[in-house]
């Protein structure tokens, strides 16, 4: 069995059916340590999630008004019933920082699509 090996580049070009990541950078520019940090993206228009790293982010399906694990949430259909939400259904991904964020740290989360 081979492994498998992702490489990360800027895109100069992408086409349907690529995937792509969306990478948030941040930092703490301030004197003192930042503290309850969330970090929320609405998912691009033309994007499909895809995933996140496990336990990383929480996903909204109602256009950022609530986030949770993705196996949670669920979908209400036309007819009053409901479906549990699938990746196509994602609008935005969320971060939440357990720990301050110690002056001039930084780093990045990011979460993977594919262009419809």
């Amino acid at each position: 069995r081979g492994e498998r090996i992702v490489t990360l580049t800027e895109p100069t070009a992408v086409a349907p059916g690529d995937v792509v990541v969306i990478s948030i950078a941040y930092e703490n520019t301030g004197a003192e340590p930042a503290a309850d940090i969330v970090i929320s993206n609405p998912v691009p228009e033309h994007l499909r999630f895809i995933g996140v790293r496990a336990g990383a982010g929480m996903v909204s399906v109602d256009g950022g008004a609530s986030f949770g694990a993705l196996v949670d949430l669920r979908i209400r259909e036309a007819d009053q019933t409901s479906r549990p939400a699938t990746t196509a259904d994602v609008t935005h991904v969320r971060w939440r920082f357990d720990q301050p964020l110690l002056p001039g740290a930084s780093g990045a989360v990011a979460f993977a699509a594919r262009l419809d």
